[in-house]
């Protein structure tokens, strides 16, 4: 017996290529086994955080790429992944070995990179299949006289609390219930009817893994709205028996990639989506529980454990506090706009260090556990038949109705058990080795096939299930269609946008084209017209079906492959780039950005939103006043402009206020739906007193975070006069209301400021048309901010000028006398060194637009203003949404719900439906 604390490491991932573009901010540096976390917001001099773990690992610089692919350390201080498997995974399999059992589960929030860590991606395996392929190789290397080997493999999905077999496309009993979680008195929590595989090396692992993520992505399409948010589960049961002393050695090894704590974009979660996001956090959330309690546990505090409360909490429960030997991979997001997230992560794992597990070899006589398996079955064969004997001791007909149920269901579990044991393991991993002789045949024909004909490959948010559904076109013509159809089309979609009649592609001797017939294409973000025909051309995205603006995951996104056009690129010598989801996502949203779809569709889609959205913030504002919680929640429609973009529809955020201090918090709608999951699992377990840290308090936002203020919009046309432009400007919030002013100098100059001679453009009110050819720089002098909300103690301004990818940003300035004093001066060199018509259109058109950003007081001298929560609607200033009326369920919605229907709406959040909305 061995008790020993959960190992805990952590890993830094590097910048995503958006971070990159977006010039993000890094907070996490690494000495060590030291893990440091820089607020971004923090007062100069201030310091950064501190963790302490058993393993620190920096992946987020410092690596090259090898030939195949893999990242290898350029630097001693990256962490590749032979570093992680060699100090986690090693350790794993020698307590495998010694009979104990082993679990290693990553936790983060999404993006952060646990996938990468536990599967790994390409030449970059992860923890996972570096197990697998090391326990043959040392079965292999150490053949021990009179020792069988057995490993069995499972894998399986948590998703909205429901448990699936990745293993098999067909869930035995009711499907949409999912696989039932039992306990056994010695085993703990198990899978009910959970596919378990005989294998008999890596490949076949490799296989089955291979087809549980495709399972994973069928599943997914066929929800239309799954996402890779679910928890995974991959258990290799490993058994060795010595058949002359006639025991049974065995190790379950658990290997867990927990879903994402939050998604990486804004989204607008509702009905089966939002159900997903409270299931996620729920869950999450019981595992957080769960963790607390084993750390105030072992401080010697009064603890309550419930594993009951989720499914992954209670088929962890050997894994934390059990008979367990536990590795914790935290992974972290480097970029300052996760830092909440990414400071929630190293709390929940610096209390996961406190946890003690006591675990033991597992090791049992065989003949006995046979005997004890039989007698348990005659056993529970005597207690049914004293049931049917007895009716009249006190249980009804439905009591033994019931545990004639339970006892046959035991009863068949041991029967499967007893015969799993006898049935010689011979002739299982022959049946295995036949199934998999198949898949590997199929998986030749496929593999075959994609280098003869074109094809569409299936893109999605998880790397790991991409390319995991393949349409083959060979020539001819193909239809594209609902899988419901009948008859059933060459290339079926799943999905409620699909459309019967969809499309057809036609691969002939001129190409391969596709046609939009009765349902949605949109061909590299383009979406095309009803009746059109085109042409396509090796890795062109193709969207089939609807696609919802911020949508969590997006359904039958494709990426057309074509061979011999591949071919021709390599010998003309272009460098081959694989497409990301991304890349595809963005594509098609800056493609709507840019002005397509009417007004009509984009009104449809915001009318829409609210009617979900009213009921949930209803629901935050009653529960706020059942807690005393001073603030209170409205929903409000927020233009492009006033998210960082040039243009794009009115999006729907919800504003918090809190009335104690005025302060205002814009939220977008998954941050919403996140915190108002968090406000219901609060309130479900509320008993009259609200004690709940800051830091996971769903009605508290840091009075930090920044807030934009307002936008200046400065036109720029007296430059191109060569004139220089002072003054005060209005500084107006996203409901075009003055909030303050801001002044502003901007002059043209010459280009090189220590030649002043020939061809300089001077000061002076010049013909535009004499600058084309000049060498010219503009200085930009953001002077000073005043007359802002007192609420506002520090400010600063960004700005995008001409062709700039990224914004500048000044430096936070504070209040000085309610001055603002930015004393900002840039000097921007056009880049082309002269005068271009381009140049000269943006300033004869064009106006400079500044955002004026702001971080909030604590508190602050109350402006007048009356102490009333808002209601649940505002339109801001969108003149096309001057009146809303709302009707839910019957129920009017122009005010918050009171108390008393809480627990009604409580019961069925995200249930509301809008039977009439008129928006004009």
């Amino acid at each position: 017996m061995s008790t020993e604390n959960i190992k805990v490491a952590v890993r830094v991932r590097p910048f995503s290529q958006r971070e990159k573009d977006s010039n993000a901010q890094r907070i996490i540096d690494m000495d060590g086994v030291t893990t440091y976390i820089k607020d971004p917001a923090a007062r100069p001099g201030e310091e950064p955080k501190k963790f302490i773990f058993d393993h620190s690992y920096w992946s987020h610089d410092g690596f090259k790429e090898e030939k195949d692919g893999y990242f290898s350390p350029a630097t001693a201080k990256y962490s590749d992944q032979t570093k992680v498997f060699n100090d986690l995974g090693r350790g794993m399999l020698t307590n495998a070995w010694e009979g104990y059992n082993c679990s290693i589960f990553a936790y983060g929030q999404t993006g952060s990179g646990k996938s990468y860590s536990i599967m790994g991606y390409g030449a970059n395996k992860g923890i996972v299949p570096r197990v697998c392929e090391m326990l043959f190789q040392q079965i292999k290397e150490n053949p021990k006289e009179g020792v069988e080997y057995r490993v069995k493999f499972s894998m399986l999905e948590i998703y909205n609390e429901q448990v699936r077999d990745l293993l098999t496309k067909k869930v035995k009993g009711k499907a949409k219930e999912g696989l039932k979680v039992r306990e056994h008195a010695t085993k703990g929590f198990y899978v009910e009817h959970l596919t378990d595989v005989p294998v008999g090396n890596y490949r076949d692992i490799e296989l089955r893994m291979d087809d549980g993520n495709r399972n994973r992505t069928l599943a997914a399409t066929k929800m239309n709205d799954h996402s890779s948010r679910a928890h995974t589960i991959v258990t290799v049961n490993f058994e060795q028996i010595y058949k002359k002393e006639n025991t049974t050695k065995q190790a379950c090894i658990n290997l867990v990639d927990l879903a994402g704590s939050e998604r990486s974009k804004q989204t607008g979660a509702v009905g089966e989506r939002l159900d997903e996001s409270k299931n996620i956090n729920k869950s999450l959330s019981e595992l957080g529980n769960i963790i607390k309690g084993l750390h105030d546990k072992a401080s010697g505090k009064r603890a309550q454990l419930n594993f009951r409360n989720s499914k992954l909490t209670m088929l962890l429960k050997n894994s934390l506090g059990g008979n367990c030997k536990t590795v914790m991979v935290a992974a972290l997001s480097p970029a300052a706009e996760n830092f909440e997230q990414t400071l929630s992560t190293l709390r929940y794992a610096d209390r996961a260090k406190s946890i003690k597990n006591v675990a033991k070899v597992n090791e049992s006589e065989t003949d006995k556990l046979i005997r004890e398996l039989i007698a348990e079955k005659e056993k529970l064969l005597a207690e049914l038949k004293d049931a049917k004997a007895n009716v009249t001791v006190g249980y009804t007909e439905e009591d033994i109705k019931r545990m004639k149920q339970e006892q046959e269901a035991e009863i068949e579990r041991y029967k499967e058990e007893i015969a799993g044991i006898t049935l010689s393991w011979e002739k299982r991993l022959e049946e295995a080795r036949k199934e998999t002789e198949e898949k590997l045949r199929e998986e030749q024909r496929e593999e075959n096939a994609k280098k003869r004909f074109p094809h569409f490959y299936n893109l999605n948010e998880d790397p790991l299930l991409v390319a995991k559904i393949i349409h083959i076109i060979k020539a001819g013509s193909h239809r594209i269609g609902n899988n419901g159809a009948k008859p059933q089309p060459e290339i079926p979609l799943y999905g409620r946008s699909i459309a019967r009649e969809h499309g057809v592609v036609c691969n002939t001797r001129n190409g391969v084209t596709i046609k939009s017939l009765k349902g949605k294409i949109r061909v590299n973000g383009v979406e095309m017209n009803a009746g059109q025909e085109i042409q396509l051309h090796h890795q062109d995205r193709i969207l089939f079906g609807e696609y919802t603006m911020g949508a969590t995951m997006v359904p039958n996104l494709f990426v057309f492959h074509h061979p011999k056009e591949e071919e021709e690129l390599i010998n003309q010598g272009k460098k081959h780039t694989e497409i990301s989801y991304d890349f595809a996502v963005e594509e098609i949203e800056n493609n709507i950005d840019s002005g397509e779809g009417g007004d009509e569709d984009n009104l449809a889609l915001l009318k829409d939103e609210i009617i979900h959205l009213l009921p949930l913030v209803e629901d935050a504002n009653a529960m706020a006043a059942e807690f005393n919680k001073s603030v209170g929640f409205e929903v409000t429609l927020i233009p492009a402009m006033f998210r960082g973009k040039e243009s794009g529809p009115t999006e729907v955020y919800v504003k918090m206020h809190n009335m104690e201090n005025d302060n205002e918090f814009y939220w977008g709608k998954n941050k919403f739906l996140d915190r108002q999951c968090s406000m219901q699992r609060i309130y479900e377990e509320f008993e009259g007193t609200y004690n709940v840290e800051k830091d996971d308090d769903p009605f508290y936002e840091p009075p930090d975070t920044e807030n934009l203020i307002g936008l200046v919009s400065v036109p720029l046309v007296a430059l191109a006069h060569g004139r220089t432009y002072d003054e005060k400007l209005t500084i107006r919030n996203y409901e075009a209301n003055t909030v303050g002013y801001l002044a502003v100098e901007l002059t043209a100059e010459a280009g090189d400021v220590k030649e002043e001679e020939k061809g300089q453009v001077k000061e002076g009110n010049i013909d535009p048309k004499e600058m084309i050819g000049k060498d010219i720089a503009i200085r930009i002098n953001i002077k000073k901010a005043q007359n802002l909300p007192v609420k506002y103690n520090k400010v600063w301004c960004k700005y995008k000028f001409f062709k700039m990818k990224r914004p500048t940003t000044t430096n936070p300035t504070e209040c000085v006398a309610g001055l603002f004093d930015l004393k900002y001066k840039k000097r921007h060199k056009y880049e082309a060194q002269q005068v271009t018509h381009e140049f000269l259109s943006y300033l004869q058109d064009k106006t400079l637009m500044i955002e004026v950003w702001g971080s909030q007081s604590e508190t602050v001298m109350r402006q007048a203003r009356p102490r009333t929560a808002p209601g649940p609607l505002n339109m801001g200033a969108t003149g096309s949404l001057r009146r809303a009326s709302f009707s839910i369920d019957g129920t009017q919605t122009d005010g918050f719900a009171g108390r008393s229907t809480l627990k009604e709406r409580a019961a069925n959040l995200g249930g509301a439906t809008g039977e009439a909305c008129t928006v004009q």
